[in-house]
């Protein structure tokens, strides 16, 4: 992955420097967007709700045999 080159205004700046605790900007940035992603991909799958297994009497679509799912009891 190739580095991204971003200007970030001076506001933002002058937080990174207050909250990084000594640590580079860079190293901060990351951390910060590391978690970001983490978090985004976490929510995303909570929000995915799992395929509903075929009912037998076929009323809940057309999912071809491969693609039914035995009852689980």
């Amino acid at each position: 992955m190739r580095p991204l080159a971003v200007r970030l205004p001076p506001e933002l700046i002058h937080w990174l420097d207050a909250h990084r605790g000594g640590e580079a900007r860079t190293t901060f940035l990351r951390a910060i967007l590391r978690d970001h992603i983490r978090r985004q991909s976490r929510s995303k799958s909570r929000t995915q709700t799992p395929a509903l297994p075929a009912v037998r009497d076929g009323t809940r679509g057309s999912a071809s045999a491969s693609h039914r799912q035995s009852p689980l009891l």
